[in-house]
This record gives structure tokens, sequence and C-alpha cells, in this order.
């Protein structure tokens, strides 16, 4: 064989039906020749009922001169009597020929390229690029013409105006009512909210920042603001009763709770401005 040709090594054994034969792991290597591909055994019955096992082993070799195959050893028991035993194949050796190459002779020259014809896809496809892009730019245009259109009628859309203050706190105290902290002993998260609506409420009323503020500063902030005696005397205390609930652990009477409530919706509609008048529902929310 010549250096790099592929060299098909047959293995053959023939034995009887109640003989067992260990077939042998074949390596990476044989001697000085590579494994390129291992088949896997083929079994076939012969006519006299004996056992006919072949495997065909794909070889090759890289280097030149005589290169051996080294035998390979099978182990084999008979499952009748339990006698075993071993055989061995014999040694292949074999000629590895470098190629022969005439140096006398004129060299060649490379062979010209060699003129194929266009396949019918080769010439179509640049058209089907352009199309492509054609037609993810039309895509694009669509996109951003529809989202331009969409952004503009939200623009132009007419927005209804923000709830006044006193409607936005009246609308939290229903809320408010509804959860049912105090009844759920849950008191510090209901004055908590109770007083941020009251807080929320002034700041948007009478931009005083009384989110910020304690409750002295709250009520000092009202100095300079015509507000009535008694009203103001409600807020105080109901700011005073929820410091104690949220920072002093006090727990209020159910009237303390019901009446807390009461004021925070008096002070409300009490201070709410003159010419302002809830939109939907004038009666009472407490």
């Amino acid at each position: 064989m010549q250096i790099g040709d592929a060299l098909v090594l047959t293995i053959d054994a023939t034995c009887l039906p109640d003989i067992h034969f260990d077939w042998p792991q074949i390596p990476d290597t044989l001697g000085g020749f590579e494994v390129t591909g291992v088949l896997k055994p083929d079994t076939v019955k012969t006519p006299e009922g004996a056992l006919h096992i072949t495997q065909k082993i794909n070889l090759t070799a890289f280097d030149a001169g005589q290169l051996a195959l080294p035998p390979l050893n099978f182990n084999y028991r008979n499952t009748q009597t339990g006698s075993t035993g071993s055989i061995r194949t014999s040694p292949v050796v074999v000629t590895v020929r470098e190629p022969e190459v005439d140096t006398l002779s004129e060299m060649k020259d490379i062979a010209p390229p060699v003129d194929l014809p266009l396949t019918l896809w080769e010439r179509l496809r640049p058209f089907a690029i352009a199309l492509a892009v054609l037609l993810l730019l039309a895509l694009l245009w669509w996109w951003w013409k529809k989202r331009s259109i969409r952004q503009t009628t939200t623009e132009t859309r007419p927005q209804a105006p923000p709830l006044p203050p006193y409607e936005v706190a009246l609308n939290r105290l229903k809320l408010l009512e509804q959860a049912k902290y105090w009844q759920q002993e849950q008191e510090k998260l209901y004055y908590s909210e109770l007083t941020d609506i009251l807080r929320q409420y002034i700041e948007g009323r009478y931009q005083i920042q009384a989110p910020e503020m304690t409750t002295d500063e709250t009520m000092a902030a009202f100095r300079n603001i015509a507000i009535e005696g008694p009203v103001l005397e409600k807020l105080r205390k109901l700011l005073e009763l929820a410091d104690l609930v949220k920072f002093a652990k006090a727990k209020p009477l159910v009237e303390q709770h019901l009446q807390a409530f009461t004021d925070a919706g008096y002070f409300i509609r009490a201070t709410k401005p003159a010419e302002e008048a809830p939109t939907q529902n004038t009666e009472n929310p407490i």
C-alpha cells in the first residue's frame, strides 16, 4: 500500500454455537497503523450449524517501510462444559511505499480554472436579497408611521382635568374606611394613612409642605391663614393622637378611632374652596 491509502483488515472466526467468544477491544493504533474505523462484528449461521463471525477494521499508515499488524488475542468459553481457552491471529506484515515521483519529467503547469454555469439560485440571489431589504425597509416605515400617528393621537386627545385636592382626600377617606385597619388591630397603619391623607390635602390646598413637617410645624404654618379656631383644634387633636399611636404605641378607644375619622372629613369639607363643589357626589362621605 502507499502512504495514506486505506487498508481494510478482516477478522474471521468460526465456532460451534456453544462457544462464546470474548471479542477484543480494538485500540486506536495497531502496530504502526492508525485505526480510522471499526465495524461491529457480524454473525452468520452456516448450513452446518456453526457460527461465522466477521469484523472489518479500517486502517491507514503514514510511515513508509515494513509495518507489522500485531496478533489479536481471543478468549473463548464453552457454555456447555465451562472449559475456557484462547487463540491468536497471525501477525501480518504490510509494505508501505512512498509515492513514486518522476523527477526527470517536465513539470506541468497548474490546471486553469474551470468555468461552471451559474445555477438558478445563484442568478436570482442578488434580486432576492434586494427584495428582502426593500420589504424590511417598508415594514420599518409602516411601523414608524403607525407609531407616529398613535403618538399624535395621544398628544392631541384632551386630558381630563385633575381632581381638586379635597376630592382626592375624600376619595382616599372612603378607601381607608373600607380597609378597616383599626378593626383588624392595625392602628398604626390606620393613623399613618389618615394623617397622610390630611397632610397631602394641606399641601395641595395651602401649598404647605405638611408631609415633611411635624405636628407643631404644621399647626404653626396656619398662623397667617384664616381658618376658624374649632376647625384647627380638631386638626391639632387628630394629629397629636396619631403621633401617640405611631410613636408611643398608644391604643385609642373605638370612639377615638371614629372621632378621628369624622374630624378628618370635617376639616377637609370645612376648608375646601367655597367656589368648588364635588363634581359627582355632594353627599356627606363620612
